[in-house]
């Protein structure tokens, strides 16, 4: 609901939000990394009032409605 993070393993890229791609794969003379952003689902504080309004659209059409936000696990940008 809140972002959407879609990843392309092949060539070790991600976008958020149907953004332009980004790399995750970085080397240097200590090695190479791959480090994925994720999605987290949203606690029922961050989610606050709508989580009723989640509920009832996932009753009323049976489509789960999923609220997360994208982390980087403590790297720049997060």
């Amino acid at each position: 609901m809140l972002d959407d993070l879609e990843f392309e393993f092949d060539t070790h890229e991600y976008r958020i939000n149907g953004g332009d791609w980004a790399i995750a794969l970085t080397a240097d003379d200590t090695g190479v990394e791959i480090d994925y952003p994720e999605l987290i689902a949203l606690t029922d504080d961050e989610i606050g009032s709508l989580a009723l309004i989640i509920t009832a659209i996932t009753r009323e059409t049976g489509i789960p409605v999923n609220a997360s936000h994208i982390s980087y696990d403590g790297r720049a940008g997060s």
